[in-house]
C-alpha cells in the first residue's frame, strides 16, 4: 500500500493557504492600520502614505456596497445608487491614491478615492479611519411630506424644564398610535428609498439624556421602532447623559443612530465661522469614537443658525435640522429640516393633530 503522507501534506498545504491573510501582495510592502466601518473593525493597509481597504471586507459590513471588475482590469465601486470607476493594477508599486490594487480574489481600494462617493462618510482620526453610510441628496425623493418629531427626555423623573419631559407611558402610547395609523418610523438613512414607505415618520431625540437608554430603549425594542438621537458630544458620560458603552449598545440594537447636536451645544448664530466649524468637527469625531459610526445629520441647538452654519453644515453633513413646528417637505431644503416638538403632557388627540 502506498503511503498517504504526501497526499496529506498536500491537503494540509491547501488548508494553510486558504487560512492565510487575505492580502495576497507581499505583506512587507504594507503597514497595517485600523478602519472602523459602521462600528466593525477592519484591517487597513498603508503604503507610501496611501490607505487601502479590502473591497470584500467593506461589502460584508456596509449595506448596499459592492464592486465589480471589468474586462479592461478596472474596478467599479457601487455605494447605494452612486458609482465610482477606478483604474486598477496588479502591481503593488503602481497602486496609489487613485488606483486600486487588484488581487486574485479581492481588490484593495484607496480610501482617498472613495471620498468621491457622496453616500459614504469618511472621517480620519490620526491613523484610524471611520467609514459609514451617508446620504446623497439626489437619492431623496422630492415632494414627500414627512413629520419629523422632536423629543428630549423620556422619563417620569422631571429634574429640569418640565416641557422637555415626556413620560414613558405617553411615549409608548404615541409610538403605538403611529403604528396603529399606518405610519412607518424610519431613520435618516432610509431617506434614499422613500418609495418603500406610504407614511414615513422620523423620530428624533435631542441632547442624549441617560433616560434615552434606561426608559426609551426598552420601548423601542418592544415596538421595534427606530429613532435618531442628536448627541451633545462633550456631554457623553456626564451625570445625566448616556455614556459610550450605552451608546454602542443602542447603536448595535439597530434601532438607534447617533447624530450631531454640536460638541458643546453652541447657539451657532452667536459665533463666527471658525468656532462653528470646530464644534462640528469635534462633534463628529467624538461620536465616531464612541459608536464607530460617522454622524451625517446635524441638529442646530435651539434651532439657531445663520448662513455660515448652512455653508459649514453642507461641508460636513448631509442634512441639517431646525426647531420649527412644521412638517418637512423633502425638497424644501436639506439644511432646513422642520421638526414638530412633542411637549410634556400632550394628549393623544393633540399628538394626532400635530402629525397633520
Amino acid at each position: 500500500m502506498k503511503s498517504r503522507v504526501p497526499a496529506l501534506l498536500c491537503i494540509l498545504a491547501l488548508l494553510l493557504t486558504a487560512c492565510a491573510s487575505p492580502l495576497e501582495a507581499p505583506t512587507d510592502a504594507f503597514t497595517e492600520t485600523e478602519i472602523i466601518a459602521d462600528g466593525t473593525g477592519l484591517t487597513g493597509y498603508v503604503r507610501n502614505g496611501v490607505t487601502f481597504v479590502s473591497g470584500s471586507d467593506l461589502s460584508e459590513v456596509l449595506p448596499n456596497f459592492h464592486l465589480t471588475k471589468d474586462l479592461t482590469g478596472g474596478v467599479t465601486v457601487y455605494s447605494r445608487t452612486n458609482q465610482l470607476k477606478l483604474p486598477s493594477t496588479a502591481s503593488v508599486e503602481a497602486a496609489g491614491a487613485d488606483r486600486a490594487l487588484r488581487l486574485k480574489n479581492d481588490v484593495l481600494l484607496p480610501i482617498d478615492a472613495l471620498e468621491a462617493l457622496p453616500s459614504l462618510k469618511i472621517l480620519r482620526d490620526g491613523q484610524t479611519v471611520y467609514l459609514s453610510h451617508g446620504l446623497d441628496h439626489s437619492d431623496i425623493r422630492p415632494g414627500v411630506t414627512i413629520p419629523v418629531l422632536m423629543y428630549h427626555c423620556i422619563s417620569d423623573n422631571v429634574w429640569g424644564y418640565e416641557s422637555l419631559f415626556v413620560s414613558p407611558g405617553d411615549f409608548r402610547e404615541q409610538m403605538q398610535y403611529l403604528l396603529d395609523h399606518g405610519y412607518t418610523p424610519i431613520l435618516f438613512s432610509d431617506l434614499d428609498h422613500l418609495e418603500d414607505f406610504e407614511k414615513p415618520v422620523l423620530i428624533t431625540v435631542d441632547d442624549g439624556y441617560k433616560d434615552n437608554y434606561t426608559d426609551m430603549l426598552p420601548i423601542l425594542r418592544e415596538l421595534n421602532i427606530p429613532v435618531s438621537v442628536f448627541m451633545i458630544a462633550s456631554f457623553i458620560g456626564n451625570e445625566y447623559y448616556v455614556n459610550e458603552e450605552q451608546m454602542r449598545e443602542m447603536c448595535d440594537s439597530g434601532l438607534v443612530e447617533f447624530q450631531s447636536h454640536t460638541y458643546e451645544h453652541l447657539h451657532l448664530s452667536d459665533h463666527g465661522p471658525e468656532e462653528q466649524e470646530q464644534t462640528m468637527i469635534q462633534s463628529q469625531l467624538a461620536i465616531a469614537r464612541a459608536t464607530g459610526r460617522v454622524p451625517y445629520v446635524i441638529s442646530y441647538p435651539q434651532g439657531m443658525f445663520d448662513q455660515n452654519t448652512e455653508t459649514l453644515a453642507a461641508k460636513y453633513y448631509s442634512l441639517g435640522c431646525r426647531t420649527q413646528n412644521a412638517l418637512w417637505v423633502t425638497d424644501d431644503g436639506y439644511y432646513h429640516v422642520n421638526r414638530l416638538t412633542v411637549k410634556h403632557g400632550i394628549s393623544i388627540e393633540e399628538f394626532a393633530a400635530l402629525l397633520g
